[in-house]
């Protein structure tokens, strides 16, 4: 895998992604329950300090595997998920819009409109952050309805998880205040190989020209050195074209704030770490004390 010892300024995050990311990691980890809680080790379990290291990782493992993580976050998470969704939502655009099957594929991939938004809102919960890109494939070149239709070119909805909504700014234009730029983490599969998957990272930045105001694209694609390691990143700047003409706003949108702020299941997070330590605890009181011990008694030389 490449590494990335050198720093480069598209790689960097908004203050408040810095500030939420570890809380994002916690809930994350939680809803995926025992087992990756119990990978994360000391993380989450602190080892008790001891001079012989091998005996006291055997015994930290031991103490690990006694504890019990009910997972409590994933369950309240399931349980509001389907409170939202235990109805079908109500579309409210044009009947053309929905006769014409554009909610049966609206992310390219398949998933419809509801399940596209029961999804993404089940990730949302989680961290309390994501957003929605609107965008189209590429066309060569101005080509008509007819042929768009053909060709199967529409807009479709993209979704961002919370982690990789790096940065934003906004700025004042036209006497109100715009998003102005994005920068956005992919991982994109790079593969060229039957039955394989090769990842690189790269980034999308949704900008707004400072001079004209119109909307584009650039993409970040790393290029490496001979030890695997990022040397620059090539750009390439996409112009986004609506019927001819550009547009002057960002087709994004973020969830459910402007910002993100504290997660609601955060300190139930909180909790369910501390009850699964103070199970930890406790079983290995009870393993240290109720030990069936033999022992003689009356007996002398």
């Amino acid at each position: 895998k490449p590494t990335d010892k050198k720093k480069f300024s598209i790689q960097n995050v908004h203050p408040a992604y810095a500030k939420r990311c570890p809380e994002w990691k916690i809930i994350r980890d939680c809803v995926e329950g025992s087992d990756t809680i119990k990978a994360a080790g000391q993380a989450y379990l602190p080892m008790a300090s001891g001079r012989d290291r091998a005996e006291r990782i055997a015994r930290y493992e031991a103490y690990k595997q006694r504890a019990v993580f009910v997972n409590f976050v994933g369950q309240a998470l399931e349980f509001m998920h389907g409170l939202i969704f235990r109805r079908c939502p109500t579309i409210t655009t044009g009947t053309s819009f929905v006769t014409d099957g554009k909610t049966a594929n609206v992310d390219r991939k398949g998933r419809s409109l509801y399940q596209f938004a029961s999804d993404t809102s089940y990730d949302v919960m989680q961290t309390g952050f994501g957003a929605y890109l609107l965008d189209m494939p590429a066309a060569n070149g101005v080509i008509n309805q007819s042929e768009a239709e053909r060709l199967g070119i529409r807009p479709y909805i993209k979704f961002y998880t919370a982690e990789n909504v790096c940065w934003w700014d906004y700025r004042e234009m036209g006497g109100a205040e715009q998003l102005c730029t994005v920068i956005l983490r992919e991982n994109v599969d790079v593969s060229s190989e039957d039955f394989t998957h090769r990842y690189e990272t790269h980034y999308r930045v949704l900008r707004l020209d400072k001079v004209t105001g119109e909307y584009y694209q650039t993409i970040y694609s790393p290029v490496y050195d001979e030890n695997g390691d990022i040397k620059e990143f090539e750009t390439r700047d996409v112009y986004i074209m609506v019927q001819g003409k550009p547009i002057y706003y960002l087709p994004f949108v973020m969830l459910p704030y402007e910002e993100p702020e504290k997660p609601m299941l955060y300190d139930m997070a909180l909790m369910n770490i501390a009850h699964y330590q103070s199970t930890a605890d406790y079983k290995n009181g009870v393993k240290m004390t109720t030990i069936p011990t033999g022992y003689i008694t009356g007996y002398t030389e």
